[in-house]
């Protein structure tokens, strides 16, 4: 039966039920034995299509047919969409009676408008925006009669009446405002007609419904509330930045300046500060760790305080500035610092401990980057030199030297160095002066601190570097000479010492990397054995040359030749064949072939020619001590011993030679004794106690100390993110007070910094798993325990993607460094915040913000587990974690980043958590941010999963009535 004959018979089957007045009942048991596939689709658009055309025929409306149309809907016979799509074709709109009886039947169905099956559903968007579109035409139409008229009639002003009961109703469902949210997405071309067609009535204003109007046509998926479980009241005390600053100094102190803004830019985004807030804590962050960080760590953070953090802060203000703000300072530095100050006792403590005014001292370095005017530093330093007027009467203990003048001589000196290596193109005699200046009090490492913070330490490593390798060999005229071979000694002596020792100090893991051809670099990846990455010292030997080792062992045996001012030598070659020649020494000492005497003079030797030729000699034996048996290590240790004695008072005389052994010894004991550099690894206490005592003192602090910074890293160094992680997350399960419970996942996600990477992929792939399989874990998934786990998981990943986008940023040349160097002195302080990565590159927005592929694993990992978990019906801790986990994801996140993540849920995984979560917990708004609505395939399981929301609803207040 072709479309036509089926029309037919429905229309006789319908004249018949109005000819002998069928009940609804009887109607649909008629329908159903005569058509038996009427609930077909085709089958069902023409028993819609017949019973409206035939109830439109006459003057007025045949109320009965349409009470048919109605049972049909209730009974399922016929959807939603194809009554609503039928009733916008009808656009007789001068038929008021007509046209109000339409109205009337869609305000009595609209509230259980609905779908029951797939092809329903898009349907069902292009039939919510199709009445949209005739609700707006059919105004302009009412209206321009009206306008003619000068003024409506009853009628008209009957259907304008039901056209705003209509559309009120509308926008206060929220499952209609979702689909028509889809349907704008869907359909651009009927969209876009809608717009046309509201513009020609939007300016009249006085008829209620234009507004209305304007709520459907754009709607924002903002407008679909949903219920969030992070508050939106920014917390008065924050206890996050802190920390995080610790780790940052410790971990990243020369990392670029991009790097850090991005990071306060994430954290101000999950904790929703102002701007002025966030300049406020970063500020006061520094303040409460240089009032408590030693004398060690002082330096460097006093080099971030006052060379970098003005760096951020400036390109916080040029990434956050509104088009709008036309001022070259920023009025958010002056709303912080009044909020500063309003911290009066932290602000005290850092007058009294440095001796000078700390505020005026930092506002003078952001004057420097134009973000104060000086009419406002005056204000500031005025008001704040009455406060420190009343701190003068107390007696002041013995302090640091005030920060000012910390500025006032590191960061000429740093800048006189840099300038000398660029500008130097063969070794000269100031280089070698500085350098004689450098040996001593550990300005080497000072120097290097604050270059790291100024985002110049490739530079100065690299200037070095290059000194080392034109001063490895003499050639021409200048080996004749005793003065020109004494002074090129000195430069590769000294230059080799000083790039060691600030390896030593700065972590190897921190020092830029060497992948040059430059002497130095090549003996660091051949010749060297790394802390944390273990090279067999066999190995280095079996790379040495071994028909030099014969040659060297006699050179080095002969007290005369030692003390003469001329070798047969390059000073490369014997650095590189050092490990050869001890392992063939200790060899000849084990088979007693060689006197202990001899091996004295040997490495006294040694060290009385060049101080670097005992550092190699040191580095080496220290290593092959590690792979020996405890009664082999005798002989190794005594010759790394007799590298530390005392030298005799004619060789102390030699130029230079003082300052070079000072410092040889302190690398060599470090090398000796590297417990120096971890003593927390060394305790005779178990890890786990020694990570409570850390823990015990953050919790009595509430904010993080430096060195128990530096601590934490040590073991998450020595342990692993794994251990790490399972005892911070432990820390924030012992809680028992809300607050208590969130200052300690604020610490625990700074102490995440660490590694962020690693402890995000451990807490995704190792940590959840554990608790959401195994039994024993899953009592710990309850109450605010839950929420702050998901709350840390959800911040976590968010801060990953964000270090990912930065990491693929091109970083900048130790040539880029160098060649700016000039520019930087020519054009001032404004110029070099650019070079040093104020100006955000265009660039930077339109980075993709992909998953790294193993957080990609993790994540996929991780929600096959949450299906695992929804396939039964039944509520359960898991199951509310899930929810959460979801909620604060697209609650927090609502950029672009969260599609990446969003694509990786698994189908069937939202739609099995709405079938259990309570449906007062859930909405629509949370259901539509869950898919990538950008594309068709995510509309499309976003409208099933809206659909299947509804209809759950639907069922539970019918069951209610």
């Amino acid at each position: 039966m072709d479309v036509r004959s089926r029309q037919q018979a429905i229309s006789k089957v319908l004249m018949k039920a109005w000819r002998e007045r069928w009940t609804e009942y009887e109607f649909g048991i008629q329908i159903k034995q005569c058509f038996p596939s009427v609930r077909l689709i085709a089958d069902a658009n023409n028993l819609t299509d017949v019973i409206m055309e035939q109830s439109l025929i006459g003057a007025g409306v045949n109320k009965l047919l349409l009470s048919y149309l109605k049972h049909s809907l209730h009974s399922q016979l016929i959807s939603y969409p194809a009554v609503v799509m039928r009733i916008t074709k009808y656009t007789n709109y001068e038929r008021y009676n007509c046209i109000k009886a339409l109205l009337d039947f869609l305000l009595d169905i609209i509230d259980g408008v609905t779908c029951r099956s797939k092809a329903e559903e898009s349907a069902l968007m292009s039939a919510l925006l199709s009445l949209v579109f005739w609700l707006i035409e059919m105004t302009e139409k009412l209206v321009k009669h009206v306008e003619l008229n000068n003024g409506p009639t009853k009628e008209q002003e009957h259907c304008l009446e039901k056209i705003t009961t209509l559309s009120h109703s509308i926008i206060k469902n929220k499952f209609l405002m979702g689909v028509l949210y889809l349907a704008k997405l869907e359909d651009r071309e009927l969209y876009d007609k809608c717009i046309i067609n509201y513009k020609r009535i939007h300016n009249m204003s006085k008829y209620e419904v234009v507004k209305i109007f304007y709520q459907m046509i754009f709607v924002k998926l903002d407008h679909m509330a949903m219920k969030e479980l992070e508050q939106r009241v920014v917390e008065p005390i924050t206890f996050c930045l802190q920390p995080f600053m610790s780790i940052e100094v410790l971990v990243h102190s020369s990392a670029d300046t991009s790097v850090h803004v991005s990071k306060f830019l994430m954290i101000q985004k999950l904790k929703r500060y102002s701007t002025s807030r966030l300049y406020c804590e970063i500020i006061r962050s520094c303040f409460i760790t240089l009032c408590h960080v030693k004398e060690v760590n002082y330096r460097i953070w006093g080099a971030f305080f006052l060379f970098k953090l003005p760096l951020i802060l400036k390109q916080i203000h040029l990434q956050t500035k509104t088009s709008d703000d036309k001022m070259d300072f920023s009025e958010d530095v002056i709303k912080a610092f009044e909020m500063l100050m309003e911290c009066t006792p932290i602000v005290d403590l850092m007058d009294t401990t440095f001796q000078c005014n700390s505020i005026e001292c930092f506002l003078v370095e952001l004057m420097k980057h134009n973000l104060i005017s000086e009419d406002n530093f005056k204000k500031i330093v005025d008001k704040r030199e009455i406060a420190i007027s009343k701190l003068e009467k107390f007696d002041i203990p013995s302090t640091p030297p005030p920060i000012n003048q910390f500025v006032s001589t590191i960061e000429p000196t740093l800048n006189g160095f840099i300038s000398s290596l660029r500008d130097q193109v063969m070794p000269e005699v100031p280089v070698l002066q500085m350098f004689c200046t450098l040996l001593v009090e550990n300005r080497a490492f000072l120097l290097y601190s604050v270059a790291s913070v100024k985002a110049q330490h490739k530079t100065m490593i690299n200037g070095i570097v290059k000194v080392n390798d034109k001063s490895k060999e003499i050639l021409g005229e200048a080996s004749k000479s005793k003065q020109a071979v004494t002074f090129y000694a000195n430069m590769f002596d000294m230059s080799f010492i000083l790039l060691f020792s600030i390896m030593q100090k700065s972590g190897c893991e921190n020092f830029p990397e060497m992948t040059g051809d430059y002497f130095f670099e090549k003996w660091c990846r051949e010749g060297m054995a790394f802390p944390y990455k273990s090279k067999s010292p066999m190995s280095i030997v079996k790379m040495c040359d071994q028909t030099k080792v014969e040659e060297m062992i006699a050179y080095f045996s002969d007290t005369t030749t030692a003390q003469s001012s001329t070798i047969s030598f390059k000073w490369g070659e014997i650095c590189i064949n050092i490990p050869a020649m001890l392992h063939n020494v200790l060899i000849a000492w084990e088979n007693e072939t060689i006197t202990t005497v001899r091996v004295k003079n040997i490495l006294d030797n040694m060290r009385t020619k060049m101080c670097c030729f005992a550092v190699i000699a040191a580095s080496w034996l220290c290593s092959y001590v590690k792979v020996l048996r405890e009664d082999e290590q005798a002989k190794p240790k005594f010759m790394v011993q007799q590298l530390m004695k005392p030298v005799d008072e004619n060789t102390m005389k030699l130029e230079t030679f003082s300052e070079k052994l000072s410092l040889t010894h302190e690398i060599i004991m470090k090398l000796y004794d590297s417990r120096n550099s971890a003593e927390i690894l060394y305790s005779q206490k178990p890890l786990n106690e020694t990570f409570c005592e850390l823990w015990k003192e953050i919790s009595a602090k509430r904010w993080l100390p430096f060195e128990v910074a530096i601590n934490l890293e040590q073991l998450f160094k020595s342990c692993g993110a794994f251990w790490l992680m399972k005892n911070l997350i432990e820390q924030i399960f012992k809680c028992k007070f809300i607050k208590e419970m969130e200052t300690t996942m604020d610490i625990v996600f700074a102490v995440m910094h660490l590694n962020i990477e690693a402890c995000t992929e451990t807490l995704l792939r190792d940590i959840l798993p554990i608790m959401l399989l195994n039994k024993s874990h899953c009592s710990k998934l309850k109450g605010l325990q839950s929420r702050m786990l998901a709350k840390l998981c959800v911040y976590a990943i968010l801060s990953t993607m964000d270090t990912a986008d930065v990491n693929r940023k091109r970083p900048r040349d130790d040539d880029d460094d160098m060649n700016s160097m000039t520019k930087v002195r020519k054009t001032g302080i404004e110029q070099q915040s650019i070079g040093s990565g104020i100006e955000g590159s265009s660039n930077d927005k339109d980075i993709s913000s992909q998953l790294r592929e193993s957080l990609k694993m993790s994540l996929q990992d991780l929600f096959k587990i949450f299906y695992q978990q929804v396939t039964k019906d039944e509520m359960s801790p898991k199951v509310d974690f899930i929810f959460q986990f979801l909620s604060l994801l697209v609650q927090l996140e609502k950029s672009v980043k969260l599609k990446s993540i969003l694509k990786l849920i698994p189908n069937g995984l939202i739609m099995n958590l709405l079938k259990i979560i309570p449906e007062d917990d859930v909405s629509f708004g949370f259901v539509l941010r869950l898919y990538d609505l950008s594309v068709s395939s995510g509309r499309a399981l976003a409208i099933s999963e809206l659909c299947l929301l509804r209809n759950i609803q639907i069922r539970k207040n019918s069951i209610k009535l």
